[in-house]
């Protein structure tokens, strides 16, 4: 049965309405779902002061609306259903259809902001939401997001997560377990990552410091920071140029005319292949060995490495002379210049 949140506490000034709180025994709650349009959720995993899972929600809308835009306001209110554990919180929209499209046609301050805040031991999630802040701390159990617009924060999670957003920005912060990401066109902020990670974004701006274990990257268009970490990168590329600074560990990649620049530490292997885009390795204490050719591109690389020519590729091979014994560099293009240092 659906219960209806008309159930006001208290009206706190003229725009603003906070529900009375739902409070559940730990016991009583097995998994979340939230529904809504806009606003802002915040998840945190830790019990209450008293123990109980707690939900609170407040209704927001902007300043000095119009008394039909009031109406069209209050259309929209919040409901919640708990069938044999699984809570599912949800944004309703007006049951009068005319007014739901009357309300949705004119400029956003006809819809209200639901701002939703969960506390207790953390549970399986699921969020779908249209834009806003999503905010997630201290979490330990699976998540999946949905948003169209806006910005997803994890903090302190150790589990596995699956988030896609349109739009907006992804932080993750101290974030351990398999995590998948996808989007149009967003940002995104990782620091201190250990786990299986998953990342394709049409275009955007990657930055990922301090990560530990699988990475697999696909951006058309944008760049790619990756600082200071280890394990496997396996990367696809069209024009977005990707950064890699100190990262011990093995490196797969492909690219159509972005460009590629990488600092290897440690046992250096690496197999790239670049259409017209150059690619660059810094290796300053490797021993690998090294074949690199192209069609049409530069080659250099150090001079005792032996140089051929063939009917249809250019190639230099040998092996490094630095001091981290094993590993093995590989590289081809068709016209990118291609750099061993």
């Amino acid at each position: 049965m659906w219960l209806m949140g008309l159930f006001i506490s208290q009206l706190v000034f003229a725009e603003t309405l906070n529900f009375k709180p739902l409070l559940y025994s730990e016991s009583e709650v097995k998994a979340v779902t939230i529904h809504g349009l806009k606003g802002n959720v915040r998840v945190i995993g830790e019990p209450s002061r008293t123990g109980d899972f707690q939900i609170r929600v407040s209704r927001r809308s902007s300043d000095n609306i119009s008394n039909d835009e009031k109406e069209l306001f209050e259309n929209w209110i919040f409901s919640y259903k708990n069938e044999l554990g699984h809570l599912e919180l949800f944004v309703k929209e007006p049951a009068d259809k005319e007014k739901l499209i009357k309300s949705l046609s004119v400029n956003s301050t006809h819809v209200p902001n639901f701002d939703i805040q969960i506390q207790g031991a953390a549970k399986p999630l699921n969020i779908w939401w249209q834009e806003g802040e999503l905010n997630l701390s201290r979490w330990n159990q699976p998540i999946k997001v949905v948003q169209q617009k806006g910005k997803v924060s994890l903090t302190d999670f150790e589990s596995s997560a699956s988030i896609f957003i349109n739009q907006g920005e992804v932080y993750l912060t101290r974030v351990k377990g398999s995590v998948d990401l996808e989007s149009y066109k967003a940002i995104y902020q990782v620091n201190n990552y250990d786990g299986n990670m998953k990342l394709d974004s049409f275009s955007g701006k990657l930055k990922l410091d301090n990560l530990s274990g699988s990475l697999n990257i696909a951006n058309h268009s944008g760049r790619v920071d990756i600082l200071n970490s280890k394990g496997s990168l396996d990367f696809k590329m069209a024009q977005s140029k990707i950064y890699i600074k100190n990262f011990n560990g093995d490196i797969q990649g492909k690219t159509e005319s972005g460009s590629v620049e990488a600092e290897l530490s440690g046992t250096a292997n690496a197999r790239i292949h670049s259409v017209d885009g150059p690619v660059s390795l810094s290796l300053p204490q490797s021993a690998a060995s090294v074949n690199i050719g192209s069609k049409k591109g530069q080659l250099i690389a150090p001079q005792y490495l032996r140089s051929q020519q063939w009917s249809s590729l250019k190639t230099i091979s040998g092996q490094l002379r630095g001091k981290d014994e094993g590993g093995r560099i590989y590289v081809r293009s068709e016209g990118g210049s291609i750099r061993i240092r």
